[in-house]
């Protein structure tokens, strides 16, 4: 049995945060299953921060918000704003 997992931020709040700082959050919720995914996106920088998250997902679904529970094991993808190698 897994425990349920109240969601304590609204998603707009998570997006352009550090993700390592929204990874640190959701651990401190509970959360473990967490993978992430560099986008190389940025050329200049100028419109987006890097490493700033531009999207999370939990199992799959991008629209959640405050309030919202989850298994402690759902699986959560942070895709973030990062300069191509």
């Amino acid at each position: 049995n897994y425990k349920i997992k109240y969601f304590e931020d609204k998603l707009n709040e998570l997006k352009g945060e550090n993700y390592e700082n929204v990874i640190e959050r959701l651990e401190d919720m509970g959360f473990y299953n967490i993978e992430t995914e560099a986008l190389g996106d940025l050329v200049v920088g100028w419109f987006d921060k890097e490493n700033a998250v531009k999207e999370i997902t939990i199992d799959g679904d991008s629209k959640f918000s405050e309030g919202d529970w989850f298994d402690e094991d759902a699986d959560i993808k942070i895709t973030y704003h990062s300069f191509s190698d």
